[in-house]
């Protein structure tokens, strides 16, 4: 099973050892891998992730530049043994970018989830809720890709699930008032 963890510190983890602490990685295939990952199950126009991703450089052909950059990424994924959890397909003109659910789980799901779990239960059974916000709070150890600075595609995301992060803990803290007020 892989698990990534893109709250706090970016890793991949394989049988829950990192893969990246182990072997030596391109900074810009894990960029765009991160790139990638952030917007899964969507379909990318290349020139969106040209500018996102190298519209500093002025390069003659951008959109070669990026297909080789994908090529790079899926051999670099067959080489550290994950390809086969992450295709990426180019179908009308876009890249789409998949994850496969039963070999890899991202942190970042699995916050999502609880968090949303938490607000289903918290009028019915807010004792489980409180667990579920509290697992939440748990997972949330940073900023989503806290090592990328200066990307604007990143900043509204990054807002959003700093936003639900908290959201989970003042629900924790409205919980237990409420329950505290009513002596259970």
């Amino acid at each position: 099973m892989i698990y990534i963890k893109t709250l706090g510190e970016f890793d991949i983890q394989k049988e829950g050892e990192s893969i990246l602490k182990d072997i030596k990685y391109p900074y810009r295939l894990v960029r765009l891998f991160k790139y990638l990952l952030t917007f899964h199950d969507k379909k990318l126009v290349p020139e969106n992730i040209i500018l996102d991703l190298f519209g500093e450089n002025d390069f003659s052909n951008p959109k070669a530049v990026l297909r080789t950059q994908i090529s790079r990424l899926r051999n670099y994924l067959e080489s550290i043994n994950i390809k086969e959890c992450f295709p990426i397909s180019f179908v009308h003109g876009c890249y789409i970018f998949s994850i496969n659910k039963e070999r890899c789980k991202i942190d970042l799901d699995i916050f999502k989830e609880k968090a949303s779990m938490g607000d289903s239960l918290r009028h019915k059974t807010p004792l489980k809720a409180i667990e579920l916000y509290l697992e939440t709070i748990e997972l949330y150890d940073g900023k989503y890709l806290s090592e990328i600075e200066h990307e604007d595609w990143i900043i509204p995301l990054r807002n959003k699930y700093e936003r639900l992060y908290l959201q989970s803990l003042f629900r924790v803290i409205e919980l237990l008032i409420k329950l505290k007020n009513m002596k259970i």
